[in-house]
């Protein structure tokens, strides 16, 4: 939550005042040149060798002086819940965040979930409210009596987080390998591989092949297979033989790919060493380049030795696109993170 107090302010255009003479104009010009420079130093960061903390700390030094506030916080946000899962802020409304939490929850004009589940990248209070704070209520129960003026909050938000998760599903083949039944996420499930909603992928009557071949006569191999699904995304089908009333028929489940599964086949496929395995591993829990050689014991020049290496094996040109690939996610993809700004109250 980013906030100003001390001066006056139109909390419908955030900080600007609302007289128009000259000086007004001279400060709007004046605060184009620090937005540019904002944008300027933003895009610099998104290539920076910064770990996450690091980098969303360098973006509120940029974005201070182009929007102007003094409270500001900025959780991590799980994608498909839209719940924080850390964060770093400087404010001091730590007392009113029990009220603040069911507020979001529960609808206020604006709010976290829906912010994260739209398609808006960014919205005011003032403008949610057409100008009148007091419709929202924790405005009125939580902000105001800290002087807050208005609110902005804006969700960084990358392409894979768009992706509504489908949850796991489940069909069931018999000997034959014929479909009997299935849970009703599959059909969507099949609407995402890449064989289509109409045809069963020739994964399921492999993986229905192996987990019903007896134990004397398997080769060994593990029944899962990971698949790119239509989106981009990664999908992990299992097989496991039934037991009980169904025994001799067969599971095969569908469910989103974790990061860790996704890695562990593009690592294989791009023959990547144990040493560069490592390296990129760590690089996907957000350390930088010195941390890197740190937790290695390996110079900082030995990362970038094995770096070089790395992306000409991937044919990737950069740390995030790199990251995001490996990571399975889409490219360009960035922390889902969430930004609260305010503006500063009128006296």
């Amino acid at each position: 939550m980013l906030a100003t107090a001390g001066r006056r302010g139109n909390p419908r255009k955030l900080g600007f005042s609302s007289e128009t003479d000259m000086s007004t104009l001279d400060g709007m010009a004046a605060s184009e040149r620090a937005r540019t420079r904002a944008r300027e130093r933003l895009e610099t960061l998104a290539q920076a060798d910064l770990d996450s903390e690091g980098t969303r700390r360098e973006a509120i030094a940029a974005l201070r002086p182009a929007v102007g506030f003094e409270r500001w916080c900025w959780p991590l946000t799980d994608p498909a819940s839209a719940l924080s899962t850390s964060g770093i802020a400087e404010f001091d409304l730590w007392a009113e965040l029990p009220r603040i939490a069911i507020l979001h929850e529960h609808g206020d004009i604006t709010s976290r979930p829906s912010l994260v589940l739209g398609e808006r990248a960014s919205i005011t209070l003032s403008a949610a409210t057409t100008g009148d704070l007091a419709r929202s209520m924790r405005w009125r129960e939580c902000l105001r009596p800290h002087g807050v003026g208005d609110e902005l909050m804006t969700v960084c938000r990358a392409p894979h987080a768009h992706d509504r998760s489908l949850p796991p599903a489940t069909l069931i083949v018999d000997a034959e390998l014929r479909p009997t039944s299935w849970t009703p996420a599959f059909r969507a499930w099949l609407g995402e591989l890449p064989t289509g909603p109409e045809v069963l992928p020739p994964a399921v009557y492999e993986l229905g092949t192996r987990v019903l071949t007896p134990p004397e006569a398997a080769n060994g191999l593990p029944a899962s297979v990971r698949v790119r699904t239509r989106s981009g995304h990664w999908a992990t089908l299992e097989g496991a033989p039934l037991e009980g009333a169904d025994r001799g028929n067969a599971a095969i489940t569908i469910r989103g790919a974790t990061t860790d599964e996704v890695f562990d086949l593009l690592a294989k496929a791009y023959d990547l060493t144990r040493r560069e395995r490592q390296l990129v591993a760590l690089m996907l829990d957000g350390l930088a380049t010195k941390q890197l050689a740190a937790a290695l014991c390996i110079s900082p020049h030995t990362v970038q030795d094995h770096l070089k290496a790395i992306f000409a094996k991937t044919n990737l040109r950069s740390r995030r696109e790199l990251v995001s690939h490996l990571a399975g996610r889409i490219p360009q993809a960035d922390p889902q993170a969430l930004t609260v700004i305010s503006s500063p109250a009128e006296p």
